[in-house]
C-alpha cells in the first residue's frame, strides 16, 4: 500500500497538469437572429452530379462485381512521418447482400479480418457510375512506331471510369476507340474488380439504449482515433453512428510537402499544352462537386437501407457530425439529406476549398499549374479561386447556408493551419455565426483535446435535438 500512494498522487499530478494544459474553450453563443433571419432564405436547387446507373448491366461491372465478391480495394489516409500518405489496401470481405439504388448499388458485407471495439459492425461499400474499375493484366501491344518489328509486352495496371470506357478492349467492344498508336494483340492473366468503394460503418446501439436518430459522421482524412470518444458518447445517448469519410485515393488527394530531393527539370510550358488558371479552377470544383456528391449519395443510400429495416416506424431525425476534412464535405451531405437534418456538429471545418488547397500546411506550395511546378503567382491564383467559386455547388461556401436555419455548433481552432482559420471565420459566417467554441491552439491540438469535450458535445446535441415526447396513454375500454 505503502508503494502504490505515491505511484496515485504521481498520476493524479499527471492529470492535473494535463487537464491545465488542455485550457478550455472560449464559448460564443449562437447570434441572437440567426434563425430568425435566414431561415426563410431562399436556396436555389443544387445541380447534383449525374450518375448512370445503367453502367451496372455492362458486361465489364458484371465481371468486376463477380471478382470482388471475396475482397474490396479501398484507399485509407495515414499520417506517416509527419505527413499524409494514402494508399490502396485489399480487404478480405464476405459480402451478404447487394441492393440497386436509384444512383448506383450498395452491398452489405462483413470482414474478414479482426478489429478493435467499437467494431464489430455493419459495413456497407456503395459503387456507381463513378466508381473506377481496375485492370491488372499482362498485355500485348502492337505500339505504331517506324519499327514495327519491335512488339514489346509488359504488365500494365490502367485505373479506369465508365464516364470514358476501356481504352482497350479485353471483354467486349468499347465505344470508344483504342488509342490510334495502340493496338491489344492478346490479353493475358486478366483480373477485374472494383476499386475505392465508399464505404459507410454502422455501429450498433448499446443494449437496451432506444434509438434516438442517426448521426452520420464525416471522418478526418488522417483518421478517426481522436474522434471516437465523442462518438461512442453520442452512441450512448441512442444516436446510431453511420460513419464514412471522403475517398481521396484518386481524385481528392492533396499533394504532400516538398520532397528533400529537388525534383527533375519541369518540361518547359508552351501556350498550347499550358492549364489556364481559371481551367484548373473549373476542373477542381468537378472534382470537390464530384467527391462531396459521391459521399452524399453512399450515405443517402444506406440511410434508405436503415429506414426500409423500420418500415413500420417513424423515420427517426439526423445529425451532422464532420471532423476537419470530413467537416467540409458535412454541409453538403447535409442539403442531401434535408428535411430530415435537425442539428449539425462541425469540428474543425471552413470553406472555400480553392483556399484551403493555396494556404494549408498539408501542401508544399499551393496549387500549380503541374506538377512540381511552382504554385501559382498571386493573380493567377485568384483568377484560379474566382473560377472554383463560379463553378462549385457543393463547396460549404453554397452549401453552409443552408445549415443557418438550424442548430449548429462550431469547434474552432483559432491557429489552425491546416484548414486555415479564416476559412474557418468565413464558415462561420456563413452559417449565419451559430455557437462556436474556439480553442486558442491549431488544427492537431484541437484534436488531442477533443475527447474532453465528448461529454459537453453530447450535452449540447440533447439540448439542441430534444426527444420527443412520449405518446399519450389510452385509458379506459
Amino acid at each position: 500500500m505503502s508503494r502504490a500512494r505515491p505511484a496515485r498522487f504521481i498520476s493524479l499530478g499527471l492529470l492535473g497538469l494535463l487537464a491545465a494544459f488542455a485550457g478550455c474553450a472560449t464559448i460564443e453563443p449562437p447570434a441572437a437572429d440567426r434563425i430568425t433571419t435566414t431561415a426563410a432564405a431562399p436556396f436555389d436547387v443544387i445541380p447534383w452530379p449525374e450518375r448512370d446507373a445503367a453502367c451496372f448491366n455492362h458486361p465489364l461491372w458484371q465481371t468486376a462485381l463477380q471478382q470482388s465478391a471475396n475482397r474490396l480495394v479501398i484507399t485509407v489516409a495515414e499520417q506517416r512521418g509527419g505527413k499524409l500518405v494514402s494508399s490502396r489496401r485489399s480487404v478480405p470481405i464476405t459480402r451478404l447482400s447487394t441492393h440497386p439504388v436509384p444512383l448506383g448499388l450498395v452491398s452489405e458485407f462483413q470482414l474478414r479480418i479482426t478489429e478493435p471495439p467499437p467494431e464489430p459492425g455493419r459495413r456497407f461499400a456503395f459503387f456507381s457510375s463513378r466508381t473506377p474499375v481496375v485492370i491488372e493484366t499482362d498485355l500485348a501491344l502492337d505500339i505504331a512506331s517506324t519499327n514495327r518489328s519491335s512488339v514489346p509486352s509488359f504488365a500494365a495496371t490502367t485505373t479506369l471510369s465508365f464516364e470514358r470506357l476501356w481504352p482497350f478492349h479485353v471483354t467486349s467492344p468499347s465505344p470508344n476507340p483504342a488509342p490510334p498508336n495502340v493496338t491489344v494483340i492478346t490479353p493475358v492473366a486478366t483480373r477485374i474488380f472494383p476499386a475505392d468503394a465508399t464505404i459507410v460503418r454502422v455501429w450498433p446501439l448499446p443494449p437496451g439504449v432506444p434509438l434516438r436518430g442517426y448521426a452520420v459522421t464525416l471522418r478526418p482524412i488522417a483518421g478517426r482515433v481522436y474522434t471516437l470518444t465523442t462518438l461512442k458518447r453520442l452512441r450512448d445517448d441512442g444516436w446510431q453512428i453511420i460513419e464514412s469519410g471522403l475517398n481521396l485515393g484518386r481524385d481528392f488527394a492533396l499533394r504532400q510537402q516538398a520532397p528533400a530531393t529537388p525534383p527533375p527539370p519541369l518540361t518547359p510550358l508552351t501556350p498550347a499544352t499550358r492549364a489556364t488558371p481559371a481551367a484548373i479552377g473549373a476542373r477542381l470544383a468537378t472534382e470537390v462537386d464530384q467527391s462531396f456528391a459521391e459521399l452524399a449519395f453512399a450515405l443517402e443510400a444506406v440511410v434508405g437501407r436503415l429506414d426500409a429495416e423500420r418500415a413500420d416506424q417513424a423515420r427517426p431525425p439526423i445529425l451532422i457530425v464532420g471532423f476537419s476534412g470530413g467537416a467540409l464535405a458535412a454541409p453538403a451531405i447535409a442539403a442531401r439529406l434535408e428535411p430530415r437534418v435537425a442539428a449539425a456538429v462541425l469540428v474543425g471545418g471552413g470553406a472555400d476549398i480553392s483556399r484551403i488547397l493555396q494556404t494549408s500546411s498539408l501542401v508544399s506550395s499551393g496549387l500549380s499549374l503541374q506538377p512540381g511546378a511552382p504554385s501559382l503567382n498571386p493573380a493567377d491564383a485568384e483568377a484560379l479561386r474566382i473560377a472554383y467559386l463560379q463553378s462549385t455547388a457543393l463547396d460549404p461556401v453554397k452549401t453552409a447556408p443552408r445549415l443557418a436555419g438550424l442548430p449548429v455548433l462550431m469547434l474552432h481552432a483559432a491557429d489552425d493551419r491546416i484548414v486555415p482559420a479564416p476559412t474557418g471565420e468565413r464558415l462561420y459566417t456563413l452559417l449565419g455565426r451559430p455557437e462556436r467554441w474556439t480553442l486558442d491552439t491549431g488544427h492537431e491540438l484541437l484534436f488531442w483535446r477533443l475527447s474532453a469535450y465528448a461529454n459537453d458535445i453530447a450535452g449540447w446535441v440533447r439540448t439542441a435535438v430534444p426527444l420527443p415526447p412520449p405518446a399519450p396513454r389510452r385509458l379506459g375500454p
